[in-house]
């Protein structure tokens, strides 16, 4: 995927069957057979984002505000994580 189809794109969380998530106010846990991830405090905040309504590029922009960085670094580690997520099967591109 090119970058400016990556920015434009809307992220959505999917779920497959044999994932078991659990789900706490600043982390989330997956799991199912040989798979265990969990996604702490900012992990777990840019996941709940990827909803489907938002662009990467909008993502960007909220999680720079958010961490008072700039918007070059938080993009080199949202796509890195976006695409750990989408090689995991845990999110689609809208």
């Amino acid at each position: 995927m090119s970058r400016s189809v990556l920015l434009d794109s809307k992220p959505c969380r999917i779920t497959p069957p044999s994932v078991r998530i659990k789900e706490e106010a600043d982390k989330i846990m997956f799991h199912s057979g040989d798979l265990f991830l969990l996604m702490e405090e900012s992990e777990a905040a840019v996941y709940r984002m990827c909803d489907g309504t938002i662009t990467v590029k909008e993502m960007i922009a909220q999680l720079a505000t958010k961490y008072d960085t700039s918007e070059s670094e938080v993009s080199a580690q949202l796509e890195a994580f976006l695409d750990d997520l989408a090689a995991r099967d845990l999110i689609s591109w809208n």
